[in-house]
């Protein structure tokens, strides 16, 4: 297994921030904790293997866009609602992956994606 590494948009930082925000006010310290390890958690997987068999792609969203649910990197599954949004580093793709957005499973990435996704 190689090591890879990652990097956040300013929209991915601002969608973590902002769950971990609502997760604390809705569930408590303890739990938004444990949300924020699992997101952490999804985004390690895709950075140690971007074409995980559970990662989905997404043409429509862009070249090389692709997503994996949090609930993969949870302890059970309907243990979280919310879609890591990614795709490998296109200046070189040996560096990892860009977190593009971290979204609710309700919302339509298409909105949320912008023409420049990658902008940090």
């Amino acid at each position: 297994m190689t090591l890879r590494r990652w990097r956040y948009t300013t929209a991915a930082s601002a969608d973590i921030e902002q769950i971990t925000e609502d997760t604390l006010e809705r569930f408590g310290e303890h739990q938004a904790r444990r949300y924020a390890q699992m997101i952490d958690r999804a985004v390690v997987l895709v950075a140690d293997d971007p074409d995980r068999p559970a990662a989905r792609r997404h043409a429509e969203l862009g070249q090389g866009v692709r997503s994996l649910h949090v609930a993969f990197a949870g302890p059970r599954a309907g243990a979280a609602s919310h879609i890591v949004f990614y795709r490998t580093e296109q200046r070189d793709p040996g560096q990892g992956v860009v977190v593009l957005r971290v979204l609710h499973e309700r919302m339509d990435p298409a909105l949320h994606l912008g023409d420049e996704p990658d902008r940090l």
